[in-house]
């Protein structure tokens, strides 16, 4: 029997066979990232990444399993899966809720360690790639500055040769510098330097990204003078030397225009040769924006004192003009004129000599509203504060164009050609040729309800330059309407109010307009002005201007006419102002029925010529309605009908009785006054010849006296209200004349006496009290003193009482 033979036992299986994982599932994904198989959570990152890539919601639910944690741990894990795990967040960074979830967990801290120059080009790409997407928002760039990515992303950026990694870690940090607490991290870790050196890259998406970094840099004063110890200056400047990089060329302009914005860097690019340089490509380059940028980042750097100086020495100026001839860079050489002339007479000396108005006034005829805009903002910084230029401006047929712009529908036009009248009209030679030659007055009052206060406020300030002359104000008394500018007197701001104070000051040395304002209420306007503190000197102004070229009104408000106010045609006497009652119009005072209680007096001197106003134009016309109060093509005031019924047969006609071109019927004109002017003829023949100025008081006071009535001992013995009326009746009018009156008493005798004072040259004040009495005052002068005395028309005729002497006193009251 043969022998058994024991069979050996088989080694038992202690390793499990490799199994292939197969899911559709995201979570069992997820999950698989928890593997300690690298070869698993590969897969697991495969599969994840490409299930992402299909839709944004894929990374949302994704997201929403926790894989954000998982693939931070991963980042620590073995270095086959690092770089997928990277790979992954990358793609999952692009949407912003993933970016959110970012910022709440570690994986920024986590991942710095991958920026570390050793490491792997895969996890170099898609580790600044994150970082590139999260600086995207402002708290990102918070997150990634608190994580201090600034200083490992500097130190790859210096490292790296890989133009992917360079990219993402150039497009990181422009990213980032927005913020500025950044700004400071670059200037500390001397980051700049290291921005310049990618300009020498071969790679143009590279340069750009630097560029502009440097351009969000240049924004910060410390990063500018960083720039300079960098010798960045002369660096972005060879670079637009370089024709090969001329697309780039306007970002490295606008890099350089910050940087001149400094007089440090300004006097650093002229020591270095870089600004002769930048001159140069402005004149040299082809390409329109390279020139306009360049012009445009002289022209800031020209708003500084410093630096315009610079600038002069280094012939800007003829550079600018050269560039006046091409249409390329015509609105920044017009910035840049506007800013140098701003800075230095001596740049707009220059500029007018060589030519430049001349240029700039071809431009203001232009289609183009930007260039006529810059043009005539740049000739109204010539001509400020320089009668040269604005001599020069007139020479080159420059006054038609500047008053075409006052009409313009651009606010700018309109601003700049005011200013540029303001200043023309500061010259007399000058001023008459604008008023004569142009419709300026008639532009220029028109901008007034231009609905730009800007436009508002330079046209009053040219107005009231021009209201100096006599012929403006004539053409605004013609042309114009006052109720604009009243409505500006009640502007809520008080540089509108002031000048519409100071306009009117000036325009009211027309009569017509003074009566207009008084009519329209200007008066009270201005009254509530002067308790503003900062405007009531210009309110006082302004009310003593109209009531000075209105003596009827400032005589029924102020109650008297001082010794320069001469009374000249259309004066009348409506007595004193009461509460809340409003001067009266000639007109109402024509138009109202025949009331005996109180005759309105008259001056008529429509055919005298006194010798106080022989040498100058009066302003004043003859004493009419239609002269007064309007004229045929005038909106100044409204235009007066003749008077109804018995007052209009009284009254002769107007020598002409056909409608004028308005329609408007043909006012009447008030009766002359042959004996008032009887009187004057006298005075001046027999009285104004007479020695001495105490002579020629005396016997005038006398005389005035014989021909009102003679010396009174008894007022109450003295009848004179029915001869006046009686001369009232016979007149038909509220108004009569007052040579009519030949009984009358203080208010007859002092009034008469001041026209006949006024009319051969003697001094004389008018005064009314509230007792209804009136009195005359004259100066004459005693032992080199001026003493003034209240001159007696009615007691004893020629008498003079010392002001403020009891007899005098007596005399104004009693």
């Amino acid at each position: 029997m043969p022998k058994k033979v024991v069979k050996e036992a088989e080694p038992v299986q202690d390793e499990f066979q490799a199994v292939d994982v197969s899911t559709k599932d995201p979570h069992t994904l997820v999950l698989l990232l928890d593997s300690n198989e690298p070869v698993i959570q590969y897969k697991a990152i495969a599969a994840l990444k490409k299930y992402m890539e299909l839709a944004e919601q894929n990374c949302v639910e994704v997201e929403e399993l926790g894989v954000i944690s998982k693939l931070t741990n991963l980042l620590r894990s073995d270095e086959t899966v690092r770089p997928y795990a990277v790979m992954c967040v990358a793609q999952m960074s692009k949407y912003p809720v993933i970016r959110k979830s970012l910022r709440k967990s570690e994986y920024i801290s986590s991942m710095l360690p991958l920026l570390e120059p050793d490491r792997g080009a895969v996890c170099h790409v898609h580790a600044t790639a994150v970082v590139a997407q999260m600086a995207r928002e402002y708290s990102g760039k918070v997150h990634l500055h608190e994580a201090a990515v600034l200083e490992p992303l500097l130190k790859l950026l210096r490292a790296s040769e890989d133009c992917d990694v360079t990219l993402n870690v150039m497009a990181a940090i422009r990213l980032l510098i927005e913020h500025y607490e950044c700004q400071a991290d670059v200037i500390e870790l001397q980051g700049i330097g290291i921005v310049l050196s990618m300009l020498s890259s071969e790679y143009r998406e590279i340069q750009k990204l630097a560029l502009e970094a440097l351009e969000c840099l240049m924004r910060n004063k410390e990063c500018r003078q960083a720039l300079q110890e960098a010798d960045g200056l002369t660096k972005v400047t060879e670079f637009m030397t370089n024709e090969e990089y001329s697309d780039l060329h306007v970002q490295a302009l606008t890099v350089l225009a910050h940087c001149l914005r400094d007089n440090d860097n300004m006097m650093a690019l002229q020591s270095s040769g870089c600004l002769e340089k930048l001159l140069t490509i402005i004149k040299t380059s082809t390409q329109v924006e390279v020139k306009s940028n360049a012009v445009f980042a002289i022209a800031q750097a020209a708003e500084d004192k410093t630096s315009c100086d610079i600038l002069h020495e280094q012939g800007m100026e003829r550079v600018l003009l050269e560039l006046l001839d091409s249409s390329s860079a015509i609105t920044s050489c017009c910035a840049a004129i506007t800013a140098m002339s701003n800075q230095l007479t001596t740049c707009k000396q220059l500029i007018g000599r060589e030519g430049g108005i001349a240029n700039l006034v071809k431009l203001l005829h232009h289609e183009d509203v930007q260039y006529r805009s810059c043009a005539v903002q740049a000739l109204a910084s010539l001509v400020y504060a320089l009668p040269s230029n604005c001599k020069l401006l007139a020479d080159h047929e420059g006054i038609e164009p500047i008053v075409m712009l006052l009409g313009d529908n651009n606010s700018l036009c309109r601003l700049y050609a005011a200013h540029c009248v303001t200043e023309m009209g500061c010259h007399e030679f000058l001023r008459v040729q604008l008023v004569s030659a142009s419709p300026v007055v008639e532009k220029l009052s028109s901008s007034l309800k231009f609905n730009e206060p800007s436009v508002q406020l330079a046209s009053m300030e040219a107005l009231a330059m021009l209201s100096a002359d006599y012929e403006a104000r004539q053409q605004f008394s013609e042309t114009c309407s006052i109720s604009t500018l009243l409505e500006l007197l009640q502007s809520p701001r008080d540089e509108m109010r002031g000048m519409a104070c100071k306009l009117l000051a000036g325009l009211a040395n027309n009569s017509n307009v003074a009566e207009s304002a008084v009519e329209h209420n200007a008066m009270e306007l201005l009254s509530d002005l002067i308790k503003h503190p900062k405007l009531a000197s210009l309110a006082q102004q302004a009310i003593d201007q109209v009531l000075n070229s209105n003596l009827s009104a400032k005589y029924w408000q102020c109650g008297q006419l001082s010794h320069s106010n001469i009374i000249k045609d259309g004066f009348f006497d409506a007595g004193q102002a009461r509460s809340g009652e409003k001067h009266p119009s000639l007109k109402q005072l024509l138009q109202k029925p025949l009331l005996l209680n109180r005759p309105v007096l008259y001056v008529n001197l429509q055919a005298c010529k006194t010798d106080v106003s022989e040498d100058m134009p009066s302003e004043a016309s003859a004493t009419s309605v239609s002269s007064k109060e309007t004229r045929s093509k005038s909106r100044v005031g409204k235009d007066v009908k003749g008077r109804k019924g018995k007052q209009q047969q009284q009254l002769p006609a107007a020598t002409n009785d056909k409608e004028d071109s308005n329609d408007v019927e043909a006012p009447a004109t008030l009766p002359t006054d042959p004996t008032l002017l009887a009187y004057i003829a006298h005075v001046k023949q027999h009285i104004q010849p007479l020695p001495s100025i105490k002579e020629q008081v005396i016997s005038l006071a006398v005389y005035i006296s014989d021909t009102m009535g003679g010396e009174i001992k008894e007022l109450s013995s003295f009848t004179f209200e029915l001869v006046n009326g009686q001369v009232q009746y016979k007149e038909g009018s509220n108004l009569i004349p007052l040579g009519a009156i030949t009984k009358g008493l203080f208010r007859h005798r002092a009034l008469l006496y001041k026209v006949l004072c006024d009319s051969i040259g003697l001094t004389c004040s008018l005064h009314c009290s509230q007792y209804g009495r009136v009195w005359n005052t004259i100066i004459l002068t005693m032992d080199s003193n001026c003493v003034t005395f209240v001159v007696d028309l009615v007691y004893h005729p020629g008498r003079l009482m010392l002001a403020g002497s009891p007899e005098a006193i007596q005399y104004q009251t009693v």
